[in-house]
């Protein structure tokens, strides 16, 4: 995964902006990749993972308590997404890209079906239970 990235234009593949409603609240996002993705070359599909997984990993709290996140995302071996977050209209960053994403960084990730924060505790868990997981404060 990656260490740190800010404002990169290096990527290999960049998103245009989506925006999305969660409790009553409008965010935008933008997901980029250092990975070739050869299984992930299309965005519509890319994007559906992605809103699929932010609804799996992020809690309503996390969403009420914050204005921006970064979710790293690991598809596929060769296959992982920074997806950079936050409110649309009063967010903090000017530019979204501005926003520190990776492993260094506060951040939720996601890999082979569990979700985690920066300190990888596990906030999800796919085939586990979700009433396993109320003693696991997710982000």
């Amino acid at each position: 995964m990656n260490k740190l990235k800010v404002s990169q234009n290096n990527y290999l593949q960049r998103s245009d902006f989506y925006k999305f409603e969660r409790n009553g609240t409008e965010w935008e996002y933008i997901f980029a990749s250092n990975s070739a993705c050869l299984d992930y070359n299309n965005n519509t599909a890319v994007n559906n993972d992605i809103i699929s997984s932010l609804n799996y990993c992020i809690s309503d709290d996390r969403y009420y308590e914050t204005a921006a996140m970064c979710v790293v995302l690991k598809l596929s071996q060769d296959c992982s997404f920074d997806v950079r977050l936050q409110r649309s209209g009063n967010g903090p960053y000017k530019n979204i890209w501005d926003m520190p994403c990776g492993e260094l960084q506060q951040h939720i990730g996601y890999k082979n079906g569990i979700c985690y924060n920066s300190e990888n505790t596990v906030l999800s868990a796919v085939g586990v239970e979700h009433r396993y997981h109320k003693s696991v404060s997710r982000l």
